[in-house]
């Protein structure tokens, strides 16, 4: 199959794009940037070159909400097929057309972060906004400097601060019980020991307490961090199994092995392009 992928270049931040890329290329798919194929794959930008005669697959990987879902209804329309993230919006917005397919993490080497980089005992790598931010303050009040917010952690980045912190932990906001983002397969997939909201869809691909801790508000929260703190061989045995299963069940060949399924599934393309 040739599939024309309209991706960003590859850069020092999280190369989701590139994963793919890869991924469909080692799956034995011809991977092009323009011109004619079976395939037109994006994420967010559809612009399709003009000699291109296939069909359309878009793979979205955030939260359906504000005016993303009035483009993606626009998007319904035109995609003969739309992988998504948020299961939330498409349960309520059934199509056709829709398929559930999640990130994932790239091919990894075996862990080798350098774990005298960073030096906080419990971390949070993202973006503060919105509901965050007071969620961010509760945890700066009670954890002082033993808390530290790492911006763009990604790559080489992310291993090193997986490798150095004992606790990272994930904010509840926006996720809910069937949207969550990559932050959970990424942390995983990178050595980190990960305390994530607890979500009903999670359990579908992880089991709390074995792959990752679980929590439901501050108290909770703050219960976990002081817990695994104290219980190092416990969490280092939870962080090892929820890098052994992320890395082999949930990188992106295993992702695009999905994609690929649901095209020919559908009779989108026929099984016989390969």
């Amino acid at each position: 199959m040739t599939i024309v992928y309209n991706a960003r270049p590859n850069s020092d931040s999280d190369d989701t794009e590139g994963h793919i890329r890869h991924s469909l290329q080692k799956l034995g798919h011809a991977v092009v940037d323009d011109g004619d194929g079976d395939i037109y794959l994006f994420h967010k930008q559809f612009n399709p070159p003009k000699e291109f005669t296939g069909k359309y697959v878009c793979w979205y990987f955030d939260k359906l909400w504000r005016d993303r879902d009035i483009w993606m209804e626009k998007i319904l329309k035109t995609a003969h097929l739309v992988a998504m993230t948020d299961e939330t919006w498409a349960m309520a917005n059934p199509h056709e057309n829709i398929a559930i397919i999640r990130q994932g993490i790239g091919e990894q080497l075996e862990l080798t972060g350098n774990s005298g980089r960073f030096k906080a005992k419990i971390a949070f790598t993202g973006s503060i906004y919105g509901e965050r931010v007071d969620w961010v303050n509760k945890l700066k009040k009670r954890y002082n400097e033993a808390l530290q917010v790492y911006n763009n952690a990604f790559n080489g980045d992310l291993y090193d601060l997986c490798a150095s912190v004992s606790i990272i932990v994930a904010p509840p906001y926006p996720s809910d019980d069937y949207y969550w983002s990559n932050r959970i397969y990424m942390i995983l997939g990178s050595g980190g020991f990960l305390i994530h909201p607890r979500l009903k869809g999670l359990s579908t691909e992880y089991i709390e307490g074995e792959h990752y801790a679980g929590y439901t508000g501050m108290d909770e929260l703050f219960y976990k961090i002081d817990y695994y703190l104290r219980n190092h061989e416990e969490r280092m045995k939870i962080q090892r199994a929820g890098y052994e299963i992320t890395v082999k069940k949930y990188n992106f060949t295993e992702r695009c092995q999905s994609l690929i399924k649901e095209i020919h599934r559908r009779k989108i393309i026929g099984n016989n392009a390969s």
